[in-house]
């Protein structure tokens, strides 16, 4: 028989992964930091595609900082971040081998605790409040600063507690001495 026309080809190997250098998690956002891969796989690196959940979110060309910020995400939910190397061979590219990060939490500062209340009791304050919105990050303690206030009304700070509850009593204080409280 016949040979049919002539083809040519050429074989090459993928990019190896990027390595992911850092991954972190802020208010509404995660910064992601990585290295080149170690092998091009004999292409010419073009750029990175770099992806949250499945869903492409920044492409970084070949040459630029290797870092991106995705943003716009939501505090307390957890996402995994891929990164994926393009190289081009033969002007063609070509997807190397991903990199990636899971159980990646973006969170913020709690908010202020709220309905913050101090009820006088005989030689004491009894302090209560709701537990806030915790923006991403569990609550594990709370600071309440007392303070003295003097005859300029001036607040010195006498004390601080640390407590895991949303009540706190203070006892052992004078009669007709004013305080002031405050809690984050």
């Amino acid at each position: 028989g016949l040979f049919s026309s002539v083809v040519s080809g050429m074989s090459y190997q993928l990019a190896s992964a990027p390595v992911i250098t850092s991954a972190v998690a802020g208010n509404q956002q995660i910064v992601v930091n990585w290295s080149v891969p170690s092998s091009l796989g004999g292409g010419v690196l073009s750029k990175y595609e770099i992806k949250e959940n499945s869903t492409l979110v920044a492409t970084v060309n070949a040459g630029s900082p290797t870092s991106a910020t995705i943003s716009s995400l939501t505090n307390g939910t957890p996402y995994s971040i891929s990164i994926q190397a393009f190289t081009n061979v033969n002007g063609v590219e070509y997807g190397g081998a991903i990199a990636s990060q899971d159980g990646l939490i973006p969170f913020s500062v709690p908010d202020a605790p709220a309905n913050f209340q101090a009820f006088a009791v005989n030689g004491g304050v009894s302090l209560s409040w709701s537990e806030p919105a915790n923006n991403g990050r569990a609550i594990i303690h709370y600071q309440i600063r007392k303070f003295v206030v003097n005859h300029l009304n001036q607040s010195i700070n006498e004390e601080n507690v640390i407590t895991e509850d949303t009540d706190y009593n203070f006892s052992g204080l004078a009669n007709g001495t004013k305080y002031r409280f405050d809690i984050r």
